[in-house]
């Protein structure tokens, strides 16, 4: 587990079970842009094509069992400490962050300030 950036146990078990699926392993990239109501927001996409020796200076990947989590040098200023997630219920089925540089958060989930 890594100070950076970590995995929960239902994020690692949630790209487990997509690597299942599509019989190859994928990358869950999470990138942070401006936006959203609450001035920064949350990206996901995966990713089926990722190599990762090819050397990618800007990217830094974090593994954990068959989990996989690329993100951008730039983005990962604003997720330093922060854990991915993964619920599911009722109402939804989504990834999600726990992020302690938060101060402020939408109610989308997927929006955020950090000032």
């Amino acid at each position: 587990m890594s100070d950076l950036f970590s995995l929960s146990p239902s994020a690692v078990a949630r790209l487990e079970h997509l690597c299942s699926v599509e019989k190859k392993c994928l990358y869950l990239r999470i990138r942070v842009e401006s936006g959203g109501c609450a001035g920064f927001q949350y990206l996901f996409s995966l990713e089926k094509e990722y190599n990762p020796h090819v050397s990618q200076e800007n990217d830094v990947v974090f593994y954990q069992g068959q989990g996989r989590v690329v993100i951008d040098k730039e983005s990962l200023v604003f997720l330093k400490g922060a854990c991915l997630e993964y619920r599911e219920d009722m109402m939804e089925a989504s990834f999600y962050i726990t992020n302690p540089q938060q101060t402020l958060a939408c109610g989308c989930g997927t929006s955020f300030s950090v000032f």
